[in-house]
């Protein structure tokens, strides 16, 4: 049995703070991947600590390259997956920095391989105060995650919210739903009531043309023990006669406990909403952390 980390770092110094903050679960492996659009300074610098400390340490590095094609990354993921890990070994998934759909198509392909793995998330000490990201993309539905449509139910949207608002825009003029759920992240850290306030999100949906009983919002707290489960399943549940659409702009922890929901519910689509832009000062050093255990179905 091995101990392998996986981790996808970027730009931000939490890449190699966190993974500073993993050794102390003692991996002897690293699965670590890495997109071929980062060339800027700061990114090699954080690459090269972390192949600096595995050096040090004599853990083993596997690379990953992917690329903006969702297919060849869904290629190049499964590949590594079946190579370097093994149905007995223990696995920690670093999403700091990953982005979600790479978190969803990873715990997608380990549900194959292995019966649990530990995530794990360190959170920054502040983000930018002016724009996080911008530019949103097109909204995209997870390959292999797209649901089952029903051309004679209504479409509900479940959208876990985030500072980006324009994001709520564009999902709702992707998907026209019937009904709206705004899960939108508790507490005061980083400005959230202000830059995720609800009412911001109500009003594009109110502007979109839904009526007040069909936007619903909740609280819900990715930072929990669950990560949030909770309340997405019970929206999930209050809704399960409508084509469901779930998509996570919140704190990343939220991202699993969406893909938890979707194992419980595979008629149900995922959806990420890449952005064009990110600020180069997204955010700066490093706060405390998060680890949850993940159970996967017996499918083995």
């Amino acid at each position: 049995m091995k101990k392998i980390l996986i981790i996808y770092p970027s730009w931000e110094e939490r890449s190699s703070k966190g993974f500073m903050k993993d050794m102390q679960y003692s991996f002897s492996e690293v699965i670590l991947i890495r997109n071929s659009a980062n060339h800027c300074d700061a990114f090699k610098e954080q690459l090269l600590q972390i192949e600096h400390a595995c050096k040090e340490r004599s853990i083993t590095i596997n690379y990953v390259d992917i690329c903006n094609d969702s297919v060849k990354n869904w290629q190049e993921l499964e590949k590594a997956i079946n190579t370097w890990i093994g149905k007995n070994d223990n696995v920690f998934l670093d999403i700091t920095t990953m982005s979600r759909n790479i978190v969803w198509t990873v715990l997608y392909f380990l549900r194959t391989k292995i019966q649990t793995v530990d995530i794990l998330y360190h959170r920054p000490q502040t983000y930018a105060t002016d724009w996080i990201s911008r530019e949103p993309n097109q909204p995209r539905l997870l390959l292999k995650h797209s649901g089952i449509y029903d051309l004679g139910k209504d479409t509900t949207l479940i959208m876990i919210t985030g500072f980006d608002e324009e994001r709520t825009k564009y999902l709702l003029y992707k998907f026209e739903p019937k009904k709206v759920y705004l899960l939108v992240q508790s507490g005061e850290q980083f400005g959230n009531l202000d830059r995720n306030n609800v009412m911001i999100h109500t009003n594009i949906c109110r502007e979109f043309g839904l009526k007040e009983e069909d936007i619903i919002s909740n609280h819900i707290n990715a930072y929990s023990d669950d990560l949030g489960y909770n309340a997405i399943e019970n929206a999930i549940n209050a809704e399960i006669d409508s084509n469901i659409i779930l998509a996570s702009f919140g704190p990343k922890p939220s991202a699993v406990a969406a893909y938890r929901c979707y194992m419980q519910h595979p008629e149900i689509a995922l959806c990420y909403l890449p952005c064009n832009e990110y600020n180069p000062r997204y955010c700066q050093g490093i706060g405390d952390s998060v680890s949850y255990t993940l159970d996967f179905p017996n499918e083995n």
